[in-house]
């Protein structure tokens, strides 16, 4: 008898799980009201970072607070309104700052990020996409060499973890990357990073492998999720009721509401992201290029660049603040120059979900483990997206995941210190 999953999120990570499902034999469907990829993807820069493994929540963070609050353009910024409603998550943030759960929060990042290259080069040849993953590396970019010592240390961390990391002079940052300001002088080159060129269209292509599988798309909200007395999940989707022998929950920063259903109280907050993309700029770039006293990633989309790098807790419904936006615009052509100013970028917003100690929620849940939650990837949700849907897979087959899940345990939040 063919076994039935529902994954909730038609997100990359929700996308990801189902095809893997399906290439198992599940009869698989999808539900979420938006069309393929169109939350998170549809305006990532792409990176496939296998660096990004320093948690937000780092020491000293504590001292920044206040200026987060009193910096509405800053790199990341907390609306005072939204403050009391967010005062449980940034209590937890804080408590996971310390250098002890720091340096835990960045093994446990890579645990997921290392073989993210690998997870994406399967995933892709197995649908005939072999194409779309670039794996020339990331450049990180600096103006001084005082800029570039503050960060030496950080990224020896990182090389001991098995990071490879090269160098770059400013003769040879010039040749790489003609168009990039002559303000940056010094730059780094992380080997093991890459990244896809369109994360749209990997989204709609992985769609389109499914349906082609049999995968049905409910273009509906999921209004509940329950386990009946056999311990079997049932959903609620646009007003009908369904039952499945398996679901996953990836449906990103909307996730807690339906993990609380199930008894599974998360801690998850939806992180506003801004981009500003140019389609035609006039020049290209070889690879993402992120400035680390910006704060901005530039990234090279299909024959355009695409700016990323703000971050904004305000909720759901707030209005957007596109001042932000205007900000990426102005970062964007400092970086380079050659953006005209007379041409704006298209600007886009979107919602990551945020866990306060920057680890994804995935695993079973604590009422049924027919019930696996993948969501809370905040910004390695396109790097580990096939990793997490391997680790689903697996999870879904009663095989042990190739990596130890306790890190990553929906119920880590229930401790008062968690």
């Amino acid at each position: 008898m063919t076994k039935t999953a529902v994954v909730i999120g038609s997100g990359i990570v929700g996308l990801c799980s189902a095809l893997r499902l399906a290439q198992a034999g599940w009869r698989v469907r999808i539900a979420d009201p938006r069309a393929p990829g169109e939350g998170c993807s549809a305006g990532n820069p792409g990176g496939v970072s296998v660096s990004s493994i320093l948690p937000a929540a780092a020491p000293g963070v504590v001292k920044k607070v206040p200026g987060w609050l009193l910096d509405p353009e800053g790199p990341l910024s907390i609306r005072p309104t939204y403050l009391p409603r967010l005062a449980p998550w940034l209590v937890r943030f804080l408590r996971a700052s310390s250098p002890d759960r720091y340096r835990q929060g960045m093994e446990n990042l890579y645990a997921l990020t290392r073989t993210a290259q690998g997870a994406w080069i399967d995933l892709l040849a197995s649908i005939g996409e072999t194409q779309t993953l670039r794996r020339d590396g990331h450049l990180i970019v600096y103006r001084s060499r005082e800029q570039f010592d503050v960060e030496t240390a950080s990224w020896q961390r990182r090389q001991k973890l098995g990071l490879n990391i090269e160098e770059i002079d400013t003769d040879d940052l010039a040749a790489l990357v003609p168009a990039l300001s002559a303000e940056y002088r010094l730059a780094r080159k992380v080997l093991d990073n890459g990244w896809l060129v369109d994360p749209l269209a990997v989204c709609r292509s992985i769609a389109a492998q499914l349906a082609a599988r049999g995968a049905a798309f409910e273009r509906q909200a999921v209004q509940d999720l329950a386990v009946d007395a056999s311990g079997r999940p049932r959903l609620t989707v646009g007003g009908r009721e369904i039952a499945a022998d398996l679901v996953v929950l990836a449906a990103g920063a909307w996730s807690a509401r339906l993990a609380r259903r199930v008894g599974d109280k998360v801690a998850l907050q939806p992180e506003r992201g801004y981009s500003v993309t140019w389609d035609k700029p006039g020049f290209s770039v070889p690879m993402p290029v992120f400035s680390p006293s910006e704060k901005i990633m530039a990234g090279p989309t299909r024959g355009g660049i695409r700016f990323a790098g703000t971050a904004e807790f305000t909720g759901f419904d707030s209005p957007p603040n596109w001042k932000r936006a205007e900000a990426l615009e102005r970062l964007g052509r400092r970086m380079f120059p050659g953006l005209t100013k007379e041409i704006a970028g298209e600007r886009w917003i979107g919602l990551r979900p945020s866990t306060p100690d920057g680890l994804p929620v995935l695993g079973p849940s604590r009422s049924s483990d027919r019930i696996i939650h993948a969501f809370g990837h905040g910004h390695v949700g396109v790097t580990t997206a096939a990793v997490t849907a391997d680790i689903v897979r697996a999870l879904a087959e009663r095989a042990s995941p190739t990596i130890d899940l306790a890190p990553y345990d929906p119920g880590r939040f229930s401790s008062t210190l968690g």
